[in-house]
């Protein structure tokens, strides 16, 4: 994927009130084009499923995913599976786990969470 394709994807997204299920496996998707799908994903309330595995979000990029899990999310499910993300992503996402009550699915699997990462995000899902 080119910055050109994730700013067209996230103009769409912004406009969109429809698309429920995006699909992102496998595009080379870095931290810096996840930024960029991010403007139009954040405004989105129609979509439910994103998957954005097997690309190379790493912890940075667990940061921005993480601010669509917040109170308001719509997102039921979210796999991640095959990236590049560390225990510290599993931080970020258990800060937004903190006050989220729509997520229902999450795959990580495939990632270098270690132990540490596993209890924070944890922790997160218990507060």
């Amino acid at each position: 994927m080119k910055i050109s394709d994730a700013t067209s994807l996230a103009k769409i997204f912004d406009q969109t009130d429809t698309l429920v299920t995006v699909v992102l496996s496998g595009n080379l998707i870095d931290d810096d084009l996840l930024r960029m799908l991010m403007t139009g994903l954040i405004k989105n309330n129609s979509i439910t499923h994103l998957d954005v595995s097997h690309n190379k979000i790493t912890n940075h990029g667990a940061r921005l995913l993480s601010k669509l899990l917040g109170e308001n999310s719509v997102i039921t499910t979210l796999n991640l599976s095959d990236n590049q993300i560390h225990s510290e992503g599993g931080r970020y996402f258990a800060r937004g786990l903190r006050e989220n009550d729509s997520l229902l699915h999450l795959n990580l699997r495939l990632n270098r969470l270690t132990d540490e990462g596993c209890n924070l995000l944890l922790e997160g899902l218990r507060d």
